[in-house]
């Protein structure tokens, strides 16, 4: 079945597609899949969310909130925690919650990479206060500050 619609952002290519939006005629080139079907570019415009729009505010405030957060809880560690052990790993690991949620918290609970960044920013503050306090730095150590940065990452992931 011949055609004579052409696509409206490329007149060299017949097509028999419409936006499911604003039904100009689209072609293979510029259809844009969503889930509610094919769109345009213009109406298939993809938008962040905002509770992923994090601006120098709520950075600097997620950055703050994490670093404090990580050095009080790198020192209480130091401090309670003298003998090497795997507990001392898993409380790592729970630390790196607790610092991702102060981030989130604090940047009014925007997440996303710029947040995440701030939460491994605490998680290295963390792990700079359990050296400065004389604790030596051991295998459970690492791998607590790694499970915890991990933890914090995943807490403050973009969802799809």
């Amino acid at each position: 079945m011949p055609t004579d619609v052409r696509c409206t952002r490329h007149p060299e290519t017949p097509t028999n597609l419409r936006c499911g939006s604003c039904r100009d005629t689209i072609c293979p080139r510029c259809l844009v899949h969503s889930h509610v079907g094919v769109r345009c570019p213009d109406c298939g415009r993809v938008v962040t969310p905002p509770t992923y729009q994090a601006d120098a505010t709520y950075l600097a405030r997620a950055a703050a909130a994490a670093v404090a957060v990580g050095a009080a809880a790198g020192l209480v560690y130091a401090l309670l925690f003298s003998v090497s052990s795997m507990l001392g790993g898993v409380i790592l690991a729970g630390i790196g919650y607790l610092v991702s949620e102060a981030a989130t918290a604090a940047a009014n609970r925007k997440r996303g990479r710029p947040i995440q960044y701030a939460a491994g920013a605490g998680m290295i503050a963390c792990l700079a206060a359990i050296v400065i306090v004389g604790r030596s730095l051991d295998i459970w150590v690492v791998l607590g500050v790694i499970a915890a940065i991990l933890i914090g990452i995943a807490r403050l992931r973009e969802e799809d």
